[in-house]
């Protein structure tokens, strides 16, 4: 099965991406499959979705890594900001701050960042490697991708067919500058990835969670 197609809640994880964009107004979506394609284009023909909503099937092949499948969705895409994500995570997000946060700042693209819970707990040594204490999961100190993005339409000329998302061909890597990570006010509270499902079972709505952060590619 599918990754996007494992249910949260009683619901497949894409039909809760879908929902999240959806329910803030976004009507077009493009999907791009791969290994087990054909199952998410049935789950899409059979499911009712709202009556301005259209989803599209794009096979962009098994092997070919995020960012190829992105370029290959170009011309679905048209000339307009697009956003992106990930079909094996959700969260509570404000799609109008992100896209505004975007908007303002200028650049190519924004993706959104998050500090996620530590799955086991830490402990604290001594210089001698004596124990001085735990810290039962704690958040982790380093920023992590949160799998919601969005992007201008010159971002497209970057990833080749076979690139990971996020890797660097040398002409974007020249171009590039620092990235930054602020903090906007009510973005982001995310839920949970696939490998941390039982985080995820709560029921999903439209609210808005705790801020995390906003990491800008320019």
């Amino acid at each position: 099965m599918p990754k996007a197609l494992v249910e949260i809640g009683g619901r497949p994880i894409l039909w809760h991406v879908i929902q999240i964009y959806a329910s803030q107004g976004l009507e077009r979506f493009v999907l791009c499959t791969g290994y087990l394609g054909e199952m998410i284009e049935r789950f899409v023909a059979a499911e009712t979705w709202g009556t301005d909503v259209r989803i599209d099937c794009l096979d962009t092949g098994q092997d070919t890594p995020t960012g190829g499948r992105v370029k290959l969705a170009a011309e679905e895409l048209g000339e307009g900001t697009f956003c992106a994500t990930y079909a094996d995570g959700v969260a509570d997000i404000d799609l109008e701050a992100l896209l505004g946060y975007h908007r303002d700042h200028g650049g190519i693209g924004t993706v959104t960042v998050v500090r996620p819970t530590l799955q086991f707990g830490v402990a604290q040594l001594n210089g001698d490697g004596s124990v001085r204490g735990f810290e039962e999961k704690p958040r982790s100190e380093h920023w992590v991708n949160g799998g919601f993005f969005c992007f201008e339409p010159r971002f497209l000329d970057y990833p080749r067919r076979g690139q990971r998302a996020g890797a660097r061909s040398p002409r974007a890597a020249r171009r590039r500058r620092r990235a930054s990570c602020v903090p906007p006010p009510g973005l982001l509270g995310l839920h949970g990835h696939l490998q941390g499902r039982g985080d995820a079972q709560r029921p999903l709505g439209a609210g808005r969670g705790a801020v995390e952060g906003l990491g800008l590619v320019s």
